[in-house]
C-alpha cells in the first residue's frame, strides 16, 4: 500500500488511561457540571453515585473535564473524556452532547481493549449520551452486561413544552430526535421515575418508533436524606441584602428552577395577574414573589412573552412584589429556600425534578401542576396544592395563599418526619434496585463472543482510472471470510484501460465483469450485486481502501439483528484531507436534507437487489446518496456504527469535487425518485413522512396522486397543514389555538392508516 495510506492509523485515535484493568460494576455518563448544582441531571448524578458508592462496588463516571475539581466520593474513578481529544475533525457528529456521545465511545473503546470490562452503563437520555457507545456495543466493538437509559428531559419532549411542534423541525432537531429514538431501540432498560412519565414517552416516540413496553421499569430518582438535618438547621443569612430587607417582613412565596417555557412561570403569573381580586390579595398580605434560576427566555417568541409579563408586573404596580434573583448556587439557594414561606412549581409537564425534591425537608405549603410526576411524588405529604397551569383556578390558588398565612413561621416536625421516612424508603428501594440488578449480573455466564457466518460479497466498480484499483484490492482481500467473492465491475471502460483493469484482477485472482456501456457507479454496483451469490454485500470504490477490523464488526452487526438492511461505518478521509466522515442512521426525514452515508456501506443484498429491480436512477452526482434514500424510502433498516470501515482518497479531480455545482438538481432528482419508492406500511417511513413538508412542497400534483389508497390521511395531513398555516400568516383569519388543535389532532393520528 502507498506510504500516504500507511499514516492512516485507527488506533491513533484512541485515548489512552492510565488505570489499572479492572471490572466496572456501575459505568455513569455525565456531560453536565456536577459542582454546586442545583438541579438537572448533574445533582441526579451527584446524589446517584453518592449512594451507590461502596466498598465492593467499583464505580466509573465519564465526564468532562469541566468536572476536575469536584470531589468524588471514595472508589469513584473518574474519566475525562474531552481532556484526550482526537486530533481529528469529526464531520456531522452534531453539537457538543454529541461529541461528548463519541468521545465516550472512544473511552470505552480504549478500556476495552486494555482489560476492562462493563457491568451496569447508565446513560442519560439528554444529549443522548449513549447513542454512539450503543451502535458500537451492537455491531460487538465492545461489550455491556446491561445497559440504562434514565429518562429526564428527552429532546423530543422539550420541543413540545417549550411551544414546539414536530411538524416544523430544523434538521439539526430532526436529528437529535432520530439518535434519541435510536438509544431507545438498542438499551436493555428504559427508567423511569414516575407513572405519567412512562405514559408520556410512550406517546411521544409513537411518532417514530414502538418501544418494547417490557424494557421500561420504575425506579425513584436518588435523594439527599441528610439535606432533612443540615436544612433545618441551615442559620446562614441571606446573601443578597436587598432580597432579605424585601422578605423581612412578607409572605414569601419561592419558584426555583430555570425560567423556561416548559417550566410555566411566565404563563401562570400572566393568566394570574389577570385577575384584581389576586393583585390585591397580593399587596394587601404583602406577598412578595422570588425567582431563582437563570432565564433562558432570552430571544424571539420567549422573549416577547416574558417582557409581557414584565410589562404586566409593571402596570400593576407590583415591581416591589417580583424578585428575579438569577441562578443560584446550592448555597445561596438553600439559603433562600429557608427563608420560605411557600413553593409554587408551574410546569406545563415535570418528570422528577430535583428542584422539587429540594424543597421537600421544608415542609412547607407547595402548589404544583398536574402534569407530570410531582403529583405522584408528594403522595402522602400534607399541605400539597394542586392545579392546572393551563386553566388556573384563582379560588384554589386563593386557598393555597390562606394556608401560607395561617401557617407562617411556624413550623411543622411531625410532618417534616412523616415526609423523612417516605422519601428514606424510597431512596431504599432505588438502591436496591441498582443493587440487586448489579448482583443478578455478576452471576451471569460470560458472554460468548459472536462470530458472523453470513458471507459478503465485495463490489469494486471501477472506470478508465485503475491507479489505486490494486490497493483496494488488497484491502478487500484482508476484510474476506471462506465463502466471500470479490467482483470488479468495469463499467465500460476504453480497450486499454480495461485490459490493464483485467490484468489486475488476474494478479489478485479476483473476478472481473465488464458492462458494455458506462452506465454510472449505481448500475456498476447493481451488476455486481447480481453477479454475487452472498449473504451482505460491501462497496468499495476503485481509489478507496476497506478496513478489516471495520468489515469484521459489520457481519456481526447483521448477525446479532437480522432485521438490518444497511449499515455504514465512519469514513477516515486522506489524501488531501485528513478528517473522520460520521455516518447516521438512515431515515427519510433527515436524509433528504444532508447525507448520511457515503458510498462504502455493508448492505443486506436481498434487500437491496429487490429495492432496485427497475432501471436505477443516473444522476452526474451523490447517486450513492440517492440510492441510500431509495433503500430507505422502500422500508430499509439504515444504521450506522462509530467504527472506521472505509478509507476514502480525497483528491481535487475526484468526482465528487468536478460536479459539485450538480447539488441542486440532484437533490430535486432525489426527492422525486425517493417519493416514488416510499413504503407507506413501514411505520418508521410513514410517522415521520407525517411530520415533515418536503413532499408537499417540493412534488407536483400528479406526483402526489402516487400516493397509495391506504395512507390518504398522512396526505390530508400534510396539504391541509400547509394551506391552514399560509391563511393563518396571511390574513390572521385562523387563530393561533386553532392551527395548534390540528397540530396536535394530526399527531395522534394513528401512522398505520
Amino acid at each position: 500500500m502507498s506510504k500516504e495510506f500507511q499514516k492512516i492509523n485507527i488506533e491513533q485515535d484512541l485515548p489512552r488511561f492510565n488505570i489499572k484493568e479492572t471490572h466496572w460494576d456501575f459505568i455513569f455518563t455525565c456531560f453536565e457540571p456536577l459542582e454546586n448544582v442545583t438541579g438537572g441531571i448533574g445533582k441526579y448524578i451527584k446524589l446517584l453515585i453518592a449512594s451507590l458508592a461502596c466498598d465492593n462496588k467499583k464505580l466509573l463516571v465519564l465526564t468532562r473535564a469541566l468536572n476536575k475539581n469536584f470531589n468524588f466520593p471514595k472508589g469513584v474513578q473518574p474519566i475525562f473524556v474531552d481532556e484526550r481529544p482526537i486530533n481529528r475533525h469529526l464531520s456531522f457528529v452534531g453539537d457538543e452532547h454529541d461529541h461528548f456521545s463519541f468521545y465516550c465511545h472512544l473511552a470505552f473503546r480504549a478500556l476495552s481493549r486494555s482489560g476492562h470490562s462493563f457491568g451496569i452503563v447508565e446513560f442519560s437520555d439528554y444529549g443522548v449520551e449513549g447513542f454512539y457507545p450503543l451502535r458500537a456495543v451492537a455491531a460487538g466493538s465492545y461489550s455491556f452486561e446491561k445497559t440504562i437509559v434514565r429518562l429526564h428531559s428527552p429532546e423530543m419532549m422539550l420541543i413540545n413544552d417549550n411551544g414546539g411542534s414536530h411538524f416544523n423541525l430544523s434538521t439539526f432537531l430532526r436529528d437529535r430526535i432520530d439518535r434519541e429514538v435510536s438509544v431507545y431501540e438498542d438499551v436493555d432498560v428504559i427508567v423511569y421515575g414516575g407513572e405519567a412519565m412512562r405514559e408520556r414517552i410512550l406517546s411521544l416516540t409513537s411518532n417514530y418508533t414502538k418501544i418494547d413496553t417490557e424494557k421500561l421499569q420504575k425506579c425513584h430518582h436518588p435523594l439527599d436524606i441528610s439535606s432533612f438535618e443540615s436544612y433545618s438547621s441551615n442559620a446562614s443569612k441571606i446573601l443578597d441584602e436587598k432580597l432579605a430587607k424585601a422578605i423581612d417582613s412578607s409572605v414569601t412565596i419561592t419558584l426555583s428552577g430555570r425560567i423556561e417555557h416548559r417550566k410555566g412561570q411566565v404563563l401562570f403569573f400572566l393568566n394570574l395577574l389577570d385577575d384584581p381580586q389576586i393583585t390585591e390579595f397580593i399587596v394587601r398580605h404583602r406577598i412578595v414573589f422570588v425567582f431563582c434560576g437563570q432565564n433562558v427566555m432570552t430571544s424571539g417568541k420567549d422573549l416577547l412573552l416574558f417582557q409581557k409579563l414584565r410589562d404586566r408586573i409593571k402596570k400593576a404596580c407590583l415591581e416591589e412584589h417580583f424578585v428575579f434573583l438569577g441562578k443560584l448556587n446550592s448555597d445561596e439557594l438553600t439559603n433562600v429556600l429557608s427563608c420560605s414561606d411557600e413553593f409554587i412549581f408551574p410546569s406545563v409537564f415535570e418528570n422528577y425534578p430535583n428542584a422539587l425534591l429540594e424543597t421537600l425537608p421544608f415542609s412547607r405549603p407547595t402548589l404544583i401542576s398536574k402534569h407530570g410526576c410531582m403529583e405522584e411524588i408528594t403522595t402522602g405529604f400534607k399541605d400539597i396544592f394542586v392545579f392546572d397551569p393551563n386553566c388556573v383556578d384563582e379560588n384554589l390558588v386563593l386557598d393555597f395563599l390562606h394556608a401560607t398565612l395561617a401557617k407562617k413561621g411556624l413550623s411543622d416536625e411531625s410532618e417534616s418526619t412523616n415526609r423523612l421516612g417516605i422519601l428514606s424508603s424510597r431512596q431504599k428501594q432505588m438502591c436496591d434496585w441498582y443493587f440487586n440488578m448489579s448482583d443478578i449480573h455478576k452471576t451471569k455466564e460470560p458472554a460468548v463472543e459472536l462470530s458472523s457466518d453470513l458471507t459478503v460479497g465485495f463490489i469494486v466498480p471501477v472506470f478508465q482510472n485503475y491507479s489505486f484499483l490494486s490497493e483496494t484490492l488488497v484491502s478487500c482481500i484482508a476484510s474476506m471470510k471462506q465463502g466471500d467473492k470479490i467482483v470488479v465491475v468495469d463499467d465500460g471502460s476504453d480497450p486499454a484501460n480495461a485490459d490493464a483493469i483485467k490484468s489486475i484482477c488476474r494478479k489478485h485472482g479476483v473476478e472481473y465483469l465488464s458492462l458494455d456501456r458506462n452506465s454510472g457507479p449505481l448500475a456498476a454496483r447493481i451488476a455486481g450485486a447480481r453477479n454475487c451469490n452472498t449473504d451482505l454485500i460491501q462497496f468499495c470504490d476503485s481509489d478507496d481502501i476497506l478496513e478489516p477490523s471495520g468489515i469484521f464488526l459489520c457481519r456481526t452487526a447483521f448477525q446479532k439483528d437480522r432485521s438490518l438492511g444497511a449499515l455504514c461505518g465512519v469514513m477516515a478521509c486522506f489524501g488531501t484531507e485528513a478528517h473522520l466522515w460520521v455516518p447516521r442512521n438512515g431515515h427519510i426525514w433527515t436524509g433528504l436534507h444532508d447525507n448520511f452515508s457515503h458510498s462504502g456501506a455493508m448492505f443486506n443484498r436481498a434487500q437491496f437487489l429487490e429495492a432496485f429491480s427497475a432501471e436505477p436512477p443516473n444522476v452526474e452526482v451523490n447517486e450513492d446518496w440517492l440510492a441510500n434514500l431509495i433503500l430507505i424510502a422502500s422500508g430499509c433498516k439504515f444504521r450506522m456504527t462509530p467504527e472506521i470501515t472505509y478509507h476514502y482518497r480525497r483528491f481535487p479531480q475526484s468526482r465528487s469535487s468536478v460536479n459539485s455545482h450538480h447539488f441542486f438538481s440532484v437533490q430535486k432528482t432525489m426527492v422525486e425518485k425517493t417519493w416514488r419508492s416510499l413504503n407507506f406500511f413501514d411505520q418508521a417511513t410513514a410517522s415521520r413522512i407525517r411530520l415533515m413538508h418536503e413532499f408537499t412542497e417540493n412534488n407536483t400534483h400528479e406526483q402526489l396522486k402516487l400516493a397509495r389508497k391506504k395512507p390518504h390521511k398522512i396526505m390530508v395531513d400534510l396539504i391541509l397543514f400547509r394551506v391552514l398555516t399560509a391563511l393563518s400568516e396571511l390574513t390572521g383569519i385562523l387563530p393561533q389555538r386553532r392551527i395548534s388543535k390540528f397540530k396536535r389532532s394530526a399527531a395522534k393520528r394513528d401512522p398505520d392508516r
